[in-house]
């Protein structure tokens, strides 16, 4: 390279650098394209933070002789099979009398982990005299990553259109704080004509609160009477009448999300935990479309896996899909049956 080459190549590497830091600050103000601490402050103007990641816990029935006590942090126990996965208890005990005690213990390393079922820990090393087994009857309650920069562009946008009124961003974003909610989507037809699926003039929202429907329809009701602009009609097929303060009844329309099945094989190559790898399966299913790379990359990244030799996803038992499944809007994609086995 001859000199002026490598002239030109230093200042055209520090323009670079200086045209990457003049889109990140010329961003900075655009919640759809702001990074970093630049995101975070703008959530911080509405009171948004994001969440932090958390740690898992489970309860452990550890036998204890007469006389135990133990600090914080005191007692450790791990996964079977994962000696580095180690978990302690979270609040002192003791002296006892001796016998069992039921113990909450909390994960050492922050995140998602994947859940350790039933009787899959052992005591850590050489437990403090007087403790002798542990056991768990029940599986453990996966922590949580740090919240991604989607995930908190998406909560942040939720908050704030909740706040306002009279648009599908308004009545989403109430619905979406109705407890039991778990998704909220929603079309609508600004056209004086019918118009993809939709009657003139209005609006449909569609609610997938779990297939027992934890949420209360009358306060679905509310949230979408609150926020609705007047005049104008909602449509679904769950419908009530809500009392305006004319006196009127006012019709109020919308509906639950229809739930599509999906299966998944798979096989693993290394040590592993079934469960895990089920809670992992569900985590990376989210909201909208499966997306098959997800499903891949939540296997791949369990602890003690160190191959995903097979994964197939479908629509009907013992699938050969190897790519996304697309739903629809009013549609929820929803784990139904892995290696056989309903879940």
């Amino acid at each position: 390279r001859s000199v002026i080459g490598n002239i030109n190549y230093i200042v055209t590497d520090e323009l670079s650098q200086a045209w990457e830091q003049l889109e990140i600050a010329a961003n900075g103000l655009d919640p759809d394209a702001a990074v970093d601490f630049m995101l975070q402050g703008l959530g911080r103007i509405t009171g948004i933070n994001p969440e932090g990641a958390t740690a898992g816990t489970v309860t452990l029935q550890c036998a204890l002789e007469a006389g135990f006590s133990a600090a914080i942090g005191g007692m450790v126990a791990n996964q079977l099979g994962f000696v580095n996965n180690t978990w302690h208890n979270t609040a002192a005990i003791g002296p006892v009398a001796g016998g069992t005690y039921s113990v909450t213990f909390i994960a050492d390393t922050l995140g998602t982990l994947g859940v350790v079922g039933a009787n899959g820990f052992q005591i850590n090393g050489t437990p403090p005299a007087g403790w002798t087994a542990v056991a768990n009857a029940q599986p453990s309650t996966d922590g949580q990553n740090t919240e991604s920069e989607e995930a908190f562009r998406a909560r942040r946008r939720a908050s704030v259109a909740a706040a306002g009124s009279g648009n599908l961003d308004a009545i989403i974003g109430a619905v979406s704080e109705v407890s039991g909610v778990l998704s909220v989507t929603g079309r609508e037809n600004t056209l004086s004509t019918a118009a993809n699926g939709l009657p003139p003039n209005s609006f449909r929202i569609v609610v997938w609160d779990g297939a027992g429907h934890a949420a209360s329809p009358v306060d679905i009701l509310r949230a979408i009477f609150t926020k609705r602009a007047p005049g104008v009609q909602s449509a679904g097929a769950q419908n009530g009448l809500w009392p305006a303060a004319s006196g009127d009844l006012v019709p109020i329309n919308f509906d639950y999300s229809a739930p599509v099945d999906v299966y998944v094989t798979y096989t693993l190559a290394g040590s592993y935990d079934s469960a895990a790898a089920l809670t992992a399966l569900r985590n990376a299913m989210g909201a909208g479309h499966v997306k098959y790379a997800a499903l891949f990359n939540a296997l791949y990244t369990l602890p003690g896996v160190t191959d995903v030799t097979s994964l197939h996803v479908g629509l009907v038992a013992s699938p050969t899909g190897t790519s996304n499944i697309a739903v629809s809007y009013d549609q929820t994609a929803i784990l139904y049956n892995v290696n056989g086995v309903l879940v």
